[in-house]
């Protein structure tokens, strides 16, 4: 399910068909993203919040000259993630540190593959 994007303008189409659009690839996308087989995503955007997101984001840009553009652009990342959920039976934490557990035995594995005696003598 893409989306074709040129499609997704404020001047071709209202801003609810635009947001309908977004939340259901966000939803579909999230549904069947697994990271490692232990971590899995949702989505709980609904469409009225967001089109009041982008509606009063525009207003903002037009009423500020576009002064608002980074208060606008926050509205929006804070709007998806407070509506982003990260379902980690474990915690999300240890599975960082043991992913960066992984990844220092390989680098420490490669280091001695790589070892190269250099010495300068004078």
């Amino acid at each position: 399910m893409l989306v074709n994007w040129e499609l997704c303008t404020y001047e071709s189409n209202p801003p609810f068909i635009i947001a309908y659009v977004i939340t259901k690839e966000r939803e579909y996308v999230y549904a069947n993203t697994v990271l490692d087989e232990k971590i899995s995503f949702s989505s709980t955007l609904k469409v009225k919040s967001l089109t009041w997101v982008m509606i009063s984001n525009l207003l903002i840009i037009i009423f500020t000259l576009g002064f608002g553009t980074p208060w606008a652009k926050i509205r929006m990342a804070k709007l998806m993630l407070e509506h982003t959920l990260i379902d980690a039976p474990q915690g999300f934490d240890a599975y960082i540190e043991q992913q960066q557990e992984k990844s220092s035995a390989l680098a420490d594995q490669i280091g001695d593959v790589f070892d190269v005696e250099t010495d300068i003598a004078f």
